[in-house]
């Protein structure tokens, strides 16, 4: 599939060892071997992609095998839901789909029985997007999930729902 014009996708297995090399690609442009773009807020935030000798490359997570939790889920949808919230914790949030740990997640007109605990993003761009401790606002499809004896709400982005959307809260 490579051809004159071909751009470099750099896939790295394991969420620490993608951490590892964002730290580093940031040593390599601070040494002026590389440039990562920061053209809109989405690259200033996670700084994957950029030039280097002159070609584009970007940077993308992929889960290990130790990292997939293979125990069997059901997912009920509940409706649309739009809130905000603050990351709790990020983890996963590197993978697609982005996985983040919700708190103080607060429906804007109400309707929801029960603590949003997980925001799921199945959309590249949010990948990396929100930092532990940041705000949010979301719409999306509020949804129940069960796995062996434990239930959780979540919201999830990139259903193909018309207004989807996730934007950190910046103050």
């Amino acid at each position: 599939m490579h051809h004159e014009g071909s751009d470099i996708d750099v896939a790295v297995y394991g969420a620490e060892n993608y951490r590892r090399v964002q730290r580093c690609l940031l040593r390599l442009e601070e040494a002026g071997l590389l440039e990562l773009h920061r053209r809109s807020e989405v690259e200033r935030r996670r700084l994957n992609r950029g030039i280097f000798e002159g070609v584009p490359f970007v940077v993308n997570a992929v889960r290990r095998f130790s990292e997939i939790d293979r125990r069997p889920r059901t997912y009920r949808p509940l409706g649309v839901v739009e809130g905000e919230g603050r990351v709790a914790d990020s983890p996963e949030s590197v993978f697609r789909p982005a996985i983040y740990r919700v708190e103080e997640f607060n429906p804007l007109g109400g309707g929801v029985e029960g603590d949003v605990v997980e925001l799921a993003s199945m959309i590249g761009e949010h990948r990396g997007l929100l930092k532990v401790g940041e705000g949010f606002r979301v719409r999306g499809v509020l949804e129940e999930v069960r796995c062996e004896d434990e239930r959780w709400l979540r919201v999830v982005v990139g259903s193909a729902l018309e207004g989807e959307y996730l934007k950190p809260i910046v103050d």
